[in-house]
């Protein structure tokens, strides 16, 4: 069954991919949302040129650069429609106007008010690459390396007033190997993130009605990422720990730094890490130095 969807996400790779499989699937995507400027005296501005689709917007989050691998051609005819005020009713009454069947939610900078929902029939479904209850917030990937997860997943709830805490319509969990990088589990959260949507659109009302409430054992919010949660005192870090984290935050336009000699230096790469032994393995790269650890050492190349 084909569904009109209003989809919310800003030009980037995860998102286009979650687009292009709502678009492959058959379904009437009606406008692509996008965040405005709150300084405009309109509370929306509506932008209608094909080819345009993915145009000069600012993409604010990591991994986001726009990719034309994972568009579908029909993005391009897709008109946009950029809320400039959320809490404004006029934009509640420039959606309701799509007249949609739901609203599919996928790497939008801002926090969507439960009220916009009500413009369309079902409400609205966000993508989310973390197993939720987990590493709700803006940058989940982020803090599951952080954290040295070696597990994350992606999840599919409905939008509530409180972030990321809706009900959850579907889950699928991903092993990460360690110093899997940042943007190959970001590519494969966004294939699986458009699988599990147009798997829930072939039947939508079953599915909302088994939505189940997220559970508050376990839950964790973080926000963006600090200065200092870039910083790694190897003092404290096991070296996989370290190997994990930077192979993966680097590829999301992250840069870390590790505390060597005193100073803080920028991390370029991470090459690899070894078990302890009674001398360190010799450089074959002259840029790359050993660091020792908590258990052992991490071979890394610092700028």
């Amino acid at each position: 069954m084909s569904h009109s969807i209003l989809f919310f996400g800003i030009p980037c790779s995860f998102a286009d991919a979650v687009l292009a499989a709502i678009l492959e699937a058959g379904h009437d995507v009606r406008a692509r949302v996008v965040p405005g400027n709150s300084r405009l005296p309109q509370p929306t501005t509506r932008l209608n040129p094909p080819g345009r689709s993915k145009s000069s917007l600012a993409l604010p989050i990591s991994g986001s650069a726009a990719t034309s691998g994972n568009a579908h051609p029909e993005q391009s005819d897709i008109p946009i429609l950029r809320i400039n005020d959320h809490h404004d009713p006029e934009t509640q009454a420039s959606l309701a106007e799509f007249e949609a069947d739901i609203a599919i939610v996928c790497c939008y900078s801002m926090r969507i008010p439960q009220t916009l929902m009500t413009s369309t029939l079902h409400g609205g479904l966000n993508v989310h690459p973390s197993l939720l209850p987990r590493f709700r917030g803006p940058e989940p990937l982020f803090w599951t390396y952080r954290e040295g997860s070696t597990e994350s997943g992606v999840t599919i709830h409905q939008l509530i007033d409180q972030l990321d805490a809706g009900p959850i319509v579907r889950q699928h969990p991903l092993e990460i190997p360690i110093g899997k990088p940042g943007d190959e589990l970001w590519q494969e959260s966004a294939a699986i993130g458009g699988q599990l949507v147009t798997e829930i659109l072939q039947d939508l009302d079953a599915s909302l009605t088994h939505a189940r409430a997220q559970s508050g054992e376990g839950s964790s919010y973080q926000s963006w990422p600090t200065m200092q949660d870039l910083q790694i005192d190897p003092a404290e870090w096991e070296a996989w720990h370290v190997f994990h984290f930077c192979r993966g935050v680097i590829p999301l336009g992250y840069q870390p730094e590790i505390l060597t000699d005193g100073t803080y230096r920028r991390v370029v790469e991470a090459v690899d890490f070894e078990p302890r032994n009674d001398e360190k393995r010799p450089a074959i790269d002259p840029d790359v130095e050993s660091v020792e650890c908590r258990d052992s050492q991490v071979l890394i190349k610092l700028a």
